[in-house]
């Protein structure tokens, strides 16, 4: 078989990656798809692995041959690889048509939620023979939608965690957050609650991993250099005394690298993006597990799937839920080294040799042209609002009648008439000049 995958890196200068180890400087969507190929071409010497990609720069392991694409994208036609892995992104007609005219199996890789314009574009092509979600409660959100016929779950990759990033049995009564300073990571939820927090705990601390530049460079960062002017006045006076300054117990470290272990293997609890928001599969998660930490977090989205409730972590409902789980864990050190053990076992299913299996077997079916399994619902109808996605995949799937439109494109339908009239009333708010 002739394995190629596809990645956007013109965005980096000179880089030299060694997939051998950890993501050593590059996005998260272009490392986990290099990783897959790389894992694939040393189980798999006999095949011949590609890397499709735009940057003559971009240096990787000699297990996979680099070749770099130009605009019209003739190198597909000039390689001809048996199956194609990429990211989900919206094409043109150029490209569609040299993956279709050569007999290219596309796979396609859902890091985010794709747009109801990406999945009409992804339907209308049948070189594309999957689209891969990274969780059961992702595919969930497209069970109405006809892409649940070229479904397939496979999770990312989690790296196994040396001992010497391994929690330590004395661990600080640190509270760790770990992400994107945004208002789609939740931060904000976290922060209302920490004067609760120390009220109970006295002596607990909130570390911060992260900022508000961890996606956009540019961004300008507000008064307190952490995420942006209008994001830290929604979070900050949270985390004020009484005399405007920033309470003692709460230490933002900024972007880390490898360092950030240094903090993780001492927390005692670890608070992945408590609103669930973008979350397809959430690596923070994983990652705070893996080094051998209890999580909380919002019961909801993909968290199901990457967190074993009551055993590896918490999953909240209410506010007051979400406070109450960090106290206990904070408070009992018997039953958080039990969770936390219960934790670092739970992700070894992410490991690089469990998810590697899972790849391999999906080339297999689609070089041997095997439809997708028939789409499931994976649980939790109440918690992720499932309930009208069945019923309207019963009139689309069942009844056949497809001129009802899927949920996903009528939530974002919603959203863009939410976002223009928004629009609208800061237009008129400039011309009237009132704030």
């Amino acid at each position: 078989m002739k394995l190629a995958i596809e990645f956007k890196d013109q965005q980096y200068s000179e880089k030299h990656i060694d997939l051998r180890y950890g993501n050593d400087g590059i996005g998260g969507t272009e490392y986990s798809i290099l990783k897959i190929a790389f894992m694939y071409a040393c189980n798999h010497p006999e095949d011949e692995v590609i890397a499709f990609h735009y940057n003559s720069n971009f240096h990787i392991n000699a297990e996979i041959r680099s070749v770099v694409l130009s605009e019209d994208y003739k190198e597909l036609e000039e390689e001809k690889p048996d199956i194609l892995l990429t990211n989900a992104y919206l094409r043109d007609d150029i490209w569609y048509s040299r993956v279709s005219d050569n007999g290219i199996r596309l796979i396609l890789l859902a890091n985010n939620f794709p747009s109801a314009e990406k999945l009409i574009q992804f339907n209308k092509h049948d070189c594309v023979k999957r689209i891969v979600f990274k969780s059961g409660q992702e595919a969930d959100d497209y069970y109405d939608d006809d892409i649940s016929y070229k479904e397939a779950i496979i999770g990312n990759m989690l790296y196994p965690c040396s001992k010497e990033q391994r929690r330590v049995a004395d661990y600080k009564p640190f509270v760790t957050y770990m992400g994107a300073l945004i208002p789609a990571k939740g931060f904000h939820l976290l922060a209302e609650q920490w004067k609760n927090i120390v009220k109970e705990v006295p002596n607990a601390q909130l570390h911060v991993i992260g900022s508000g530049q961890l996606y956009n460079k540019d961004e300008k960062l507000g008064k307190y250099g952490v995420a942006s002017e209008s994001y830290e006045a929604q979070f900050i006076p949270y985390l004020l005394n009484s005399d405007g300054s920033l309470m003692d117990s709460v230490i933002f470290h900024g972007t880390m690298g490898n360092e950030k272990y240094d903090i993780l293997r001492q927390s005692a609890v670890g608070v992945p993006n408590p609103s669930g928001e973008t979350e397809t599969f959430c690596n923070v998660a994983v990652e705070m597990q893996n080094v051998g930490m209890p999580v909380v977090t919002i019961a909801g989205f993909s968290f199901f799937d990457v967190i074993d409730d009551g055993n590896s972590g918490f999953l909240y409902h209410s506010k007051k839920q979400f406070r109450d789980y960090i106290i206990q864990l904070l408070k009992n050190r018997e039953l958080n080294q039990k969770m936390g053990d219960a934790a670092h076992n739970f992700v070894k299913k992410f490991y690089p040799e469990e998810i590697i299996v899972l790849w391999e077997k999906l080339f297999s079916e689609v070089m041997s042209d095997k439809p997708a399994k028939t789409a499931v619902i994976h649980g939790h109808l109440i918690d992720n609002h499932k309930i009208r996605v069945i019923i309207n995949a019963f009139f689309r799937k069942k009844l056949g009648i497809k001129s009802i439109r899927p949920c996903n494109q009528k939530k974002r339908l919603k959203k863009r008439i939410k976002e223009f009239i928004r629009k609208i009333v800061r237009a008129v708010k400039k011309l009237t000049g009132k704030k």
